[in-house]
């Protein structure tokens, strides 16, 4: 009987360290210190992200943008180069151990891709990584 009790601990504790784990990863905390982790690397790149509601599951792989704008750090006065209502992304799980970008889905509701050029050549296009953007 002292075996068996032994067992579940050993086998029960660890599980239930790691479920408290994907739950906490889970939380609205962390999804918006992920989103704002998400958001610093793409100012990096001259691109600024707004979202009205940002989800994932780390179960099943899957992230839920709605009302998405990018647009361009350097022209934020010319309109968004890319929005949707909503924007639906799974990812095959050898993303999280690599640095390839890849998707297994991707579903978009009412996407707009705007591309405005003026007569100056100005666009609302990102031009890569914004120096005064970057701190």
């Amino acid at each position: 009987m002292r075996l068996r009790k032994k067992t579940v601990l050993a086998v029960g504790i660890p599980i239930g360290v790691i479920l408290l784990i994907i739950l906490l990863l889970h939380s609205p905390f962390v999804r918006t210190k992920v989103l704002q982790i998400i958001q610093k690397n793409l100012l990096k790149n001259g691109i600024i992200l707004s979202v009205d509601s940002f989800k994932y599951n780390l179960f099943n792989l899957k992230v839920k943008l709605k009302n998405i704008e990018l647009r361009s750090s350097s022209e934020q006065d010319l309109p968004a180069f890319f929005s949707a209502e909503e924007l639906n992304i799974q990812v095959p799980l050898k993303i999280i151990l690599g640095k390839k970008i890849e998707l297994k889905n991707l579903e978009m509701k009412h996407p707009s891709f705007i591309v405005q050029v003026d007569e100056a050549g100005v666009s609302n296009l990102p031009r890569g990584g914004d120096k005064s953007q970057s701190t």
